[in-house]
């Protein structure tokens, strides 16, 4: 029984120096960071960082101010895994002297504050953008582009390209905004002068201001003159005027303008035509030869280096070929001494209304209208004339 005694009294002195006996404690003012990689932007600040202690860390903050005073102090939290901590300070001002220590909070003992420390936020930059290469090039437009490769650390809120007639164009020349951000845009050059050299030259804009691309030129094409074909006049029976204007010459020299004109389809150089000139302004081309009665369509052409233009269509007819009228004398009536009554009758206009008709008299055969002569009205039918003023006893032909 004394043996058992002894035995149990050993056991209980076991378990009472094991349950008393603390473990070592570990001074936190030795904890350490080990590794700290930090990578700086403009509003944001990225940590990877490790540490040596031990112990149990409930918590690590960094406690950041632009100042070295502990005044209006941001905390960020970071996230823990064994010893290494990671942590995102976002919200941060481009160009900036920041201010900033470790808080560790491991339990019931009071935070450890590590040394303080410093670092400067990246400023915004200009963005980085390049121009494209002119794809392609007409009379009046073109079409350019570029890309914003980098946005400089701040939004791009408007992006295009400029251009002028002069190297280095910027956006207080001609411009076009084709939307905003980074990356490929094409642009379109509007209203641009034919045969002309142009200079043109992406750009981006963002908070820090506008960064332009390399400058480029290009040179529109020339395009067949502009003539307009404005009216046809003193139309007859086998001609007529044609009055056109050359109004633009499309970049190059007009070195030959005219009218052409067929009979039954819209016409080319391949038909009729007639030459009047070169250069711009206003020309008229006389007609000739034509049919009458007959339904002409007839514009006006001008020719330069690159092409040749046309007028727009105009129609007209010619007027139907006129007969002379026919008229016969019917009889001399009511002689007397001084005095007869000639009656006449106009049997056919000819195709044109009958403006004038009447008797004429002389004594030689065959009088005309140069001589003696007596207006009775006009169109067709019988008329009279009453003849005055004449010599007795003398033979008249009427």
């Amino acid at each position: 029984m004394k043996r058992y005694l002894t035995i149990f009294a050993v056991l209980l002195a076991v378990v009472f120096f094991t349950t008393c006996k603390k473990d070592p404690e570990v001074n936190i003012q030795d904890f350490t960071i080990t590794k700290e990689n930090m990578t700086v932007g403009t509003t944001t600040v990225s940590v990877m960082g490790a540490h040596d202690w031990p112990g149990k860390i409930d918590c690590i903050k960094a406690m950041v101010s632009e100042n070295e005073y502990h005044f209006n102090m941001e905390e960020y939290v970071a996230e823990l895994s064994a010893n290494n901590f990671s942590i995102v300070m976002e919200g941060l001002k481009p160009g900036t002297t920041y201010y900033y220590f470790y808080s560790v909070d491991y339990g019931a003992k009071s935070d450890f504050e590590t040394e303080m420390k410093s670092f400067t936020t990246n400023d915004y930059s200009l963005p980085n953008v390049i121009t494209a290469t002119v794809s392609y090039v007409g009379p009046d437009n073109a079409v350019c582009g570029g890309e914003v490769a980098d946005d400089g650390g701040s939004e791009v809120t408007q992006r295009g390209v400029c251009w002028a007639q002069q190297p280095n164009p910027t956006i207080q020349d001609n411009h076009t905004v084709d939307s905003c951000g980074t990356g490929v845009f094409t642009s379109e050059l509007k209203n641009l002068t034919v045969n002309t050299k142009y200079y043109v030259r992406a750009y981006a804009t963002n908070e820090k201001g506008t960064a332009y691309g390399n400058d480029m030129e290009f040179t529109t094409s020339a395009q067949a003159p502009a003539v307009v074909t404005k009216e046809v006049t003193d139309i007859g029976e086998t001609s007529a005027r044609v009055k056109c204007e050359v109004t633009h010459d499309g970049g190059s020299a007009v070195t030959e303008r005219g009218v052409c004109w067929s009979k039954d389809h819209e016409p080319t150089l391949d038909d009729e035509h007639l030459a009047n000139g070169s250069g711009l302004g206003m020309f008229i081309c006389a007609l000739n030869g034509l049919e009458p009665d007959v339904t002409y369509q007839v514009r006006a052409y001008a020719k330069n280096a690159s092409g040749l233009g046309f007028g727009e269509v105009l129609t007209f007819s010619t007027n139907a070929q006129v007969q002379k009228p026919t008229v016969s004398t019917v009889e001399v009536t009511d002689v007397t001494a001084t005095s007869a009554t000639c009656t006449g009758n106009v049997s056919s206009d000819g195709g044109a209304e009958v403006t004038e008709r009447g008797a004429c008299w002389s004594t030689t055969e065959n009088p005309t209208i140069s001589g003696t002569h007596l207006v009775n009205g006009s169109g067709t039918g019988s008329f009279s004339s009453s003849i005055t003023g004449l010599s007795p006893n003398t033979t008249y032909y009427v």
